[in-house]
């Protein structure tokens, strides 16, 4: 198996804080196993894909400054 980075998450914060991202459960969570995702955005996968399976994949990513509620969407 051949771990890939398939992309980075990038939000700004008002404040200037730090950002950690995360995946999470919740709506549209339908393939979060299927990946990794760094605490500095980076999102990685976790298995081989089969297209003949996988037309589309779909994950939900949390990003926090670990003070305020963070926020969460579907990707």
């Amino acid at each position: 198996m051949f771990v890939l980075a398939v992309g980075i998450f990038h939000a700004q914060d008002a404040d200037g804080d730090n950002l950690s991202y995360s995946l999470v459960s919740g709506s549209g969570d339908g393939n979060n196993s299927m990946f990794t995702l760094e605490s500095n955005g980076t999102l990685k996968t976790a298995s081989s894909f089969d297209y003949e399976s996988y037309t589309s994949l779909s994950i939900r990513v949390s990003v926090s400054d670990g003070t305020n509620p963070g926020v969460e969407n579907n990707f």
